[in-house]
């Protein structure tokens, strides 16, 4: 049984494409209300007797479960010189990012045909702002936000730091070699063990050490997926106190360590006990939730990822 449980664990471990789920109708409404705020054609589109239209597309440009934005603002009705209010390009497209707390960030806005996805060294994409021209402009995700990293000089593309009419708000020329390094150097967990021993346990995929004298949960062996974030003997759970693995009336109560690639763990407390047997253990707190794109905090969740943390005896 301990062999089968292994194999079940090896192929757990297997990275898995992450799907985002889609924004509810009433996201996107908060969405687009923060778009009409920034629109500037509106009135221009009412004087040619029509209003604005906007289409919403979702992606997940950064490839984290979770949707971004695109919306596209045009005339509803073409005639009486509407199409004159969006520029060359007959429409502009805005860019919301989530703020991870219920609302949207606005990223930026344009006179545009489409907005084109590059690869990058950043966390992000480089994102190309496709017109009605012969130079396409791109943005960088530099220090929480898209601003620009080239620029259109005549028809050719330059750095935008270097272009002698940009006096400040370019992104440095070098800012996604930067990136790309200082993210392979993943800072240490706040509690690491030399010591591996313990029950072994089941949590998402990663085999854990669970050792109850000394009131401690250790990744054994992470899952694929996450092995550049955590290590063998990085602690997950450390509780105030020892508990007794056989009794299910037993009280868990402790720290728990959030990981993200490039940031420091962030604790916050956990509380919880045995299941119905010792063969799970079930922990649950208000995790923290960082800002998009960064290391800082945006809040506590009650219904995160890491608010509820589940272990399962793989022994048996």
């Amino acid at each position: 049984m301990y062999r089968h449980a292994l194999v079940a664990l090896s192929l757990a471990a297997l990275p898995v494409p992450v799907f985002a789920t889609d924004w509810s109708q009433a996201d996107i409404d908060k969405g687009l209300a923060t778009v009409r705020g920034y629109e500037g054609a509106e009135e221009c589109v009412h004087r040619a007797g029509t209003e604005v239209d906007y289409t919403v597309e979702q992606v997940d440009l950064n490839k984290d479960g979770t949707n971004e934005l695109i919306v596209s603002a045009g005339p509803k009705e073409l005639g009486n010189g509407s199409s004159v209010c969006f520029g060359q390009s007959g429409q502009n497209v805005h860019l919301l990012i989530s703020d991870g707390a219920g609302g949207w960030k606005y990223e930026f806005g344009f006179d545009m045909t489409e907005l084109v996805p590059h690869e990058s060294n950043t966390e992000w994409p480089d994102l190309e702002f496709s017109m009605n021209a012969s130079c396409f402009p791109i943005w960088r995700y530099y220090q929480g936000s898209y601003a620009m990293w080239k620029v259109c000089d005549g028809n050719k593309l330059i750095y935008a730091d270097v272009a002698p009419w940009i006096k400040e708000g370019a992104v440095p020329r070098d800012a996604g070699a930067e990136k790309h390094a200082s993210s392979k150097k993943q800072p240490s967990a706040y509690v690491h063990e030399g010591d591996l021993s313990g029950a072994e346990f089941d949590h998402n995929g990663s085999l854990m050490a669970v050792d109850p004298k000394r009131g401690l949960i250790i990744y054994k062996e992470p899952k694929a997926s996450i092995r550049d974030v955590v290590k063998p003997g990085d602690v997950l759970v450390m509780a105030e106190k020892p508990w007794d693995m056989y009794d299910t009336n037993a009280r868990i109560v402790g720290t728990s360590w959030v990981f993200k690639k490039g940031c420091a763990p962030v604790g916050y407390r956990v509380e919880g006990g045995l299941g119905r047997s010792w063969h799970t253990i079930v922990l649950r707190g208000e995790a923290p939730v960082r800002k998009k794109g960064t290391c800082e905090v945006a809040g506590l969740s009650k219904t995160s990822a890491n608010a509820e943390l589940r272990f399962e005896n793989v022994e048996d």
